[in-house]
């Protein structure tokens, strides 16, 4: 029983050829062991989810502590998922969000100055 060949399966078939029977044909892994595979599969992605809505419910506190101002908070998040997003978890959460926060204080502060 394989988990990569069934990941590898999914990645490469469009979603509407998802099911056992197909699944266990073309890894040639027998439907028990496929249906066990994908449950594991199933379970660490819930895992890695509720991490991941853990971790945003952290940030959106940490910036709702920080400031009121929903555009802020929203340019902040929209970065902040993009970068996790692409770069997974190799950086730090608080690390990154005050990097993201100084960034977005920085231009508006400049936008600012160059109104007057």
């Amino acid at each position: 029983m394989s988990q990569e060949d069934i990941l590898i399966f999914l990645k490469r078939t469009p979603k509407q050829f998802y099911n056992i029977r197909t699944i266990s044909n073309q890894t040639g892994i027998n439907r028990f062991n496929t249906l066990k595979a994908l449950n594991k599969l199933i379970e660490q992605r819930e895992v890695r989810f509720k991490m991941e809505s853990i971790e945003h419910r952290k940030v959106n506190r940490k910036l709702y502590s920080i400031t009121q101002d929903k555009e802020l908070i929203e340019e902040i998040l929209n970065d902040f998922r993009d970068i996790k997003f692409n770069l997974g978890s190799q950086f730090n959460t608080d690390q990154l969000l005050n990097i993201l926060i100084l960034k977005e204080l920085k231009k508006r502060q400049v936008k600012s100055h160059g109104s007057e």
